[in-house]
């Protein structure tokens, strides 16, 4: 679930209670961290942070380095609207979220998707908050456009405006 972090020197998996064992080499400092779908990941000793987390120092075989995992709390958010040509004819589309955040390098995390009904309508509920740029990709003859208030839409995300998802 982290995906290729360079000097990642293990990953692996637990066994169905839980519990795992991880071969490293000793006398060297690492950061721990446990993560899986549906929760919020966790440094070693309760830490949500990697510029939170505690180093661990493996000098022999050691046991106690647990994790109690939190379930990511699911948000309370969405974003609805209209894709419309310039006639006001409602587009049928796939809708893209990106959060801002993501945009300067650009990376998937926080990224949703959602698709518009036959008259362009969409809501994708259970947002994050947080500023996001709002790209519509129609089935068929349009063009890929982002959002721009007072506009029909642009092609370059520079261009493009955010809207704040609060609530």
């Amino acid at each position: 679930g982290v995906g290729h972090t360079r000097g990642v020197i293990w990953t692996g998996w637990t066994d169905s209670l839980g519990n795992y064992r991880a071969r490293v080499i000793s006398n060297r400092n690492y950061l721990a961290l446990a993560s899986k779908e549906g929760f919020l990941p966790q440094y070693y000793n309760h830490k949500p942070t990697v510029e939170t987390a505690d180093t661990i120092r493996v000098t022999r075989d050691t046991s106690g380095f647990n994790f109690n995992l939190a379930v990511r709390p699911v948000p309370n958010n969405s974003v609805s609207g209209r894709v419309r040509d310039s006639s006001n004819i409602g587009v049928p589309s796939r809708i893209v979220l990106i959060p801002a955040r993501n945009i300067f390098p650009p990376t998937p995390w926080g990224t949703r998707y959602g698709h518009t009904d036959s008259l362009g309508n969409y809501t994708i509920a259970g947002v994050e908050a947080g500023r996001y740029f709002v790209m519509a990709m129609p089935f068929s003859n349009y063009a890929a456009a982002f959002y721009k208030a007072n506009a029909c839409g642009v092609i370059r995300i520079q261009d493009a405006d955010t809207v704040n998802i609060a609530g």
